[in-house]
Order: structure tokens, then C-alpha cells, then sequence
């Protein structure tokens, strides 16, 4: 089962995972129950089922893709 992260927010998170008949809704609670606890946030996450995950021009799968600004200290 693979994975990626898109981060649209400070405050939220999509994970998109392909389709696969174990995943059930017991599980993606119990994921996101985890993910809270590691988190230590609020964030709202959410899961998004998808027949694939498209690769970057590179050919390369990103993980974690965020369209959160980069700030500068």
C-alpha cells in the first residue's frame, strides 16, 4: 500500500492511499488516532482513496507534498 502526504494547511492533512480491500474505516480511524497522538495537534486529517498516486516528472513518488509557504527567519 502506498502512500503520500499532501499538506494544504497549517491545519490539515490529506493522505492519499491506493485502493486496497483491507483498508477499512476501523483502520483509517485507527491510523488517524495514531497519527493525532504523534502529532500532538489538532490538525484535521483527512483520507483520500485513490487508484494510483502519479509520479513526478522525475519519475520519483514524493512522500510529503505541502503547499504551505516556506518562511524565512
Amino acid at each position: 500500500m502506498l502512500t503520500g502526504a499532501y499538506i494544504k494547511t497549517k491545519n490539515k492533512i490529506t493522505i492519499k492511499i491506493i485502493k486496497d480491500r483491507s483498508i477499512t474505516p476501523e483502520i483509517l480511524n485507527r491510523a488517524r488516532n495514531i497519527l493525532k497522538d504523534m502529532l500532538k495537534s489538532d490538525m484535521i486529517i483527512e483520507f483520500d482513496i485513490v487508484d494510483k498516486i502519479e509520479k513526478e516528472h522525475s519519475g520519483k513518488f514524493r512522500v510529503v507534498v505541502s503547499d504551505l509557504e516556506e518562511k524565512h527567519t
